[in-house]
């Protein structure tokens, strides 16, 4: 299987693109802190007595089998000499998904106004309808 096979299959679905997008990531900062302990020409051992924790501990951090939170992310670079930088970028178009085009993102974004705006005529009716009941009561009593 090619690896355009793979993707198109690994993205087939919102929530398998979902997924996908997180295992990169995953993958990504994994790396990018392995690379960054060899190319230092530290060990694991190294790292973790750094972190207070144990070598196997750090070797199933940077395999992907344990969850890696944004702390423990930071405290490996850390670890390292280094800062964790993060950037968020619009998912790149994939060739089996359909083109969204400036008009289909003007559709959406109109769509989502007028949602926004029903939302907030619909959040001041209410108000003023409770207003009214409340301020009814007063009177009456």
């Amino acid at each position: 299987m090619d690896n355009e096979t793979w993707v198109k299959r690994q993205t087939a679905t919102p929530e398998a693109r979902r997924l996908y997008e997180e295992e990169r990531l995953i993958l990504w900062a994994t790396e990018a802190i392995a690379e960054t302990i060899e190319e230092q020409g530290r060990t694991r051992a190294d790292v973790a007595k750094a972190l207070g924790t144990s070598r196997p501990n750090v070797t199933q951090l940077l395999s992907g089998s344990r969850n890696m939170t944004l702390r423990t992310l930071a405290a490996l670079a850390h670890a390292c000499g280094m800062r964790a930088d993060l950037k968020l970028e619009p998912l790149p178009r994939l060739a089996h998904e359909p083109e969204v085009t400036a008009l289909d993102r003007l559709q959406d974004y109109a769509r989502w106004r007028r949602q926004e705006s029903e939302s907030v005529v619909d959040e001041f009716i209410a108000e003023r309808r409770a207003l009214r009941h409340h301020g009814g009561a007063r009177k009456a009593s």
